[in-house]
């Protein structure tokens, strides 16, 4: 399919359509082409150059018709030579079986509507109707007042019957089938064009080394998070902090193994974070956690933060060697009236002076300020 076509669902269900209605009339058209050489040519050899007359041209247009779809790749083209052979078919056949007013073949004249609406959109089935309006109402009086006489190719009565009973049949099973058909392939395009925002939104909002929200994400998420504890009256603590000792890992085996430690810190620490909280990367060897519903107490805090802390410490195997660090994390809690950006700044203040002071974690306070 063309590149233009591929994000249009409703292009993606008429290329599927295009291809199942060429198939089905390609089958017809040989199975009336052996039927008009094996046996029609000895039952009724005398009106043979007829029915000749119309099955070797459509022939011809459905074979068009592949060569434009699947080697030139031109649906639009491909679509217009099914549809115009569908239409002329149907009216070269309902004139040599005895006209509009007679022929059994009469309510196959639907199909070439319905596949121009199916195939080539509302505007086209529309200029299809018109069309048929054209050359169905002038050939109808022409035959009611004798101005024209239509060929019959089906002499027998018992044929001219049977065909009579089982077309009405096959356009209606054709009807059904192609609507049954293109609400079952719209809804399975809909589903995979829905997968694919879903894996397009996810690549934007998360980080693609570690799989855990990145900034962006994690500002978004941050913001939430500080309207629901507000609205619920709970508390939220956001730590900060970035990896001591990663620099050398890069330095000394390369950024291939740097990259190995994020990923397996990234998959621990998600593992020992509640479903509520969120942990993000910010970049390079900075994260940040959001822990939300937790106790303003720092002493009922700290077993969270050292669990944290372990986390990170917990070494890693680089392609046999054992790798570990270590982090500094600051803490500060959200109160009301503060912003996000203040809310960072602080955690992000308290992380630097818990470096400074060699501690393993540090509480935000005013006097960091000074």
């Amino acid at each position: 399919m063309p590149p233009g076509m591929a994000g249009n669902v409703n292009e993606r269900v008429r290329a599927a359509i295009t291809l199942m209605v060429l198939f089905v009339n390609m089958i017809l058209c040989l199975v009336s082409l052996l039927f008009i050489e094996f046996f029609l040519s000895k039952a009724v050899p005398v009106e043979l150059q007829y029915a000749r007359a119309v099955i070797y041209p459509c022939a011809a247009l459905y074979a068009a018709a592949a060569f434009y779809l699947f080697y030139l790749r031109n649906y639009h083209v491909a679509r217009l030579l099914i549809v115009t052979n569908i239409l002329l078919s149907c009216y070269a056949g309902m004139m040599m079986t005895g006209g509009f007013t007679i022929s059994p073949v009469t309510s196959l004249i639907v199909l070439p509507v319905m596949f121009s609406f199916l195939l080539m959109g509302v505007k086209a089935g529309i200029l299809c109707a018109l069309m048929l309006l054209c050359l169905f109402i002038p050939a109808s009086l022409m035959e009611i007042y004798g101005l024209y006489t239509p060929v019959q190719l089906i002499p027998n009565q018992l044929v001219w019957q049977s065909i009579a009973l089982f077309v009405p049949l096959v356009a209606t099973a054709l009807v059904v089938f192609s609507l049954i058909f293109y609400e079952m392939l719209t809804r399975r395009l809909q589903y995979a064009l829905q997968e694919e925002r879903n894996r397009f939104h996810w690549d934007a909002t998360h980080d693609a080394l570690t799989g855990l929200p990145n900034r962006p994400e994690f500002y978004h998420r941050l913001e939430l998070a500080m309207r629901t504890v507000e609205r619920n009256h709970q508390e939220l603590a956001l730590v900060f902090f970035d990896l001591d000792g990663f620099k050398p890992v890069n330095d000394k085996l390369g950024h291939h193994a740097g990259d190995m430690v994020l990923q397996a810190l990234g998959e621990r620490l998600q593992a020992v974070v509640r479903g509520v909280d969120t942990v993000a990367r910010l970049g390079g060897d900075e994260f940040a956690v959001i822990l939300q519903d937790v106790s303003a107490d720092p002493e009922r805090l700290e077993p969270v933060l050292q669990k944290i802390l372990r986390t990170v410490e917990v070494p890693t195997s680089v392609e046999g060697t054992s790798v570990s660090v270590s982090a500094s994390l600051g803490v500060a809690f959200y109160r009301a009236g503060c912003t996000q950006g203040e809310l960072c700044k602080q955690a992000d203040m308290a992380m630097y002076a818990a470096k400074k002071t060699k501690r393993t974690w540090r509480l935000y306070t005013a006097e960091l300020d000074t």
